[in-house]
Parts: C-alpha cells; structure tokens; sequence
C-alpha cells in the first residue's frame, strides 16, 4: 500500500475505524472488535459420496452460505481399463468446498456428523484486526485527497495548473478503488468462512470365499507347472553352452597331455644318449 498520504496513518483515523470494527458485519468477535478469518477442513467417511455432496450443500444454504466448489470422480484401475463390477458403483471420492457465515462455522461442522462419519476437522483462525484499521484509514485518506483535489481543479486557473491536478486526481481515485476493494475482501473473508469437506467412501465388509482353498491349491498347481516349464527351459538353453564348454576343456586337455608326452620322450632320449657316451 503506498502512495497514500501521510495523514492517512495518523492516529486519529486508526482510532475512528477501529470504533466502527465492532459494528461491521464481518466482525468475528463482538465484544473484543477483532476481525478473523476462520477456515476450516473436515474429512467425512460416508455411504454415498453424491448423496452426501447434496446434503452439504443443502446445509450450507440453510445456514445462509453456498457451494463453492465441488469435485467428485470414480477411482480408476492401475491397469487404466474400466472394471464392469464398479462401473455403475457410487463414487469413490469428492471434494467439496463451501462458505457459510463465520458466527455459523462451529455449527455447520457439528452438522457433518448428520452425513457420515467425521474422522477428522480441523480450523485454523487469522487475526486480520490491524490490516483492516490500516485499509480504512487510508480509504478515508483518500477519499479526503479526492475530494480536496476536486475542489482545486475548479478553482484551477490556467490549463497547467487543471492538468496537473486532473493528472493527480486519477491517480488518487485509483488507489482509491485499490484499496476499496481490498477492503471488501477482507471483510467478505471476515464475514464468511470456508470449509473444504473430504468425501471418502466406506468400504463395504469382505466375506470370506467358500472356494477359497480350491482355488489356492489350483493357483498353487499353476505356479508349479509354470516353474517346471521355466526349469526346462532354463536347461534347454544351458545345454548347448554346457556341451561347447566341454569341448573346450577337452581340447586344452589334450593339448597339454600331448606337450607333456613330448617332453617326457625328449627326456628320455637325452638320457638314453648320455649313458652311451
């Protein structure tokens, strides 16, 4: 927030909107003339995600509120195909965002507990009293420069002088509509809470399979006879490795036989020949 006055910050304007906090329809706490945002989640376990969707929508305009977002899907198969046994099945998930007044939020999430289990709420508050006192100070602040420059350009002179002030004038009502508007948001944030609410579904209770143990041992019969089929044919490409290994061993076998009978008969005849001399 800049270009603003510096009367705008004196203490006199901080001390006139912080009368008027308390008296302001998104004042969150009457009696201390703080201003809060409270916000709030809520993961709710229930039997019919599109069900429950409606319901707190229908809640949230009872309590003078609205919907202000909403997301429900269906799980999707790791295998990204379609499976004929959930395809008509109630959604497996949602998401679903509302705002209701502030003085309204407690209620309204006591009142999830009517649409299914509430395995966890949490809200969580901002103190915005400061932020608001200093946006109206300034508002006023500007609105009081608006209004002094409008008196100069009708007493402006020469075209110079209206210039300069018609110059000086947009830029003070646009930091005036700036701050306006940051101020009715917060105070519309002030006013009214967000809740985002977590649909999940209850899963239904398994029962167990009658043919379950057949159906293991088969399973376990499968395995065996595809271990076997695996086994063979980890041999059947072994074998002809193992066949040329052979052969190798074979050959530097009789190699080094061959040499050694060689040397054994070289030997023999250096011998034989020194005896005779």
């Amino acid at each position: 927030l800049t270009g603003v006055a510096p009367e705008s910050l004196s203490d006199g304007g901080a001390m006139s909107s912080d009368a008027n906090a308390a008296t302001l329809p998104g004042a969150a706490d009457a009696e201390s003339g703080r201003e809060i945002i409270a916000t709030a989640q809520a993961t709710v376990q229930v039997k019919s995600i599109p069900e429950a969707a409606t319901a707190i929508a229908a809640l949230a305009e009872e309590h003078g509120g609205y919907v202000e977002s909403t997301e429900i899907g269906k799980s999707v198969p790791l295998d990204g195909r379609t499976d004929p046994a959930t395809d008509t099945a109630d959604s497996a998930y949602g998401w679903v965002g509302i705002r209701v007044p502030s003085a309204d939020l407690p209620d309204v999430i006591a009142a999830l507990a009517d649409t299914g289990e509430v395995l966890s709420s949490s809200t969580s508050k901002q103190d915005v009293t400061s932020a608001a006192i200093d946006l109206r100070a300034r508002v006023d602040s500007t609105k009081a420069s608006v209004e002094r420059l409008t008196q100069l350009m009708a007493q402006s002179g020469s075209v110079s002088e209206l210039i300069e002030a018609e110059v000086a004038l947009t830029d003070r009502q646009a930091q005036l509509e700036s701050y306006e508007q940051q101020l009715a948001a917060l105070d519309d944030q002030v006013a009214m809470s967000s809740l985002q609410v977590q649909l999940t579904k209850a899963s239904a209770p398994t029962t167990a399979d009658p043919a379950g143990f057949g159906d293991g041992l088969l399973a376990g019969w499968n395995g065996l006879v595809v271990s076997l089929n695996a086994l063979v044919i980890a041999l059947g490409f072994i074998l002809p490795w193992l066949a040329l290994a052979g052969v190798v061993v074979l050959l530097v076998w009789l190699l080094r036989r061959t040499r050694r009978n060689r040397r054994d008969a070289a030997g023999s005849s250096s011998g034989t020949s020194v005896e005779e001399n």
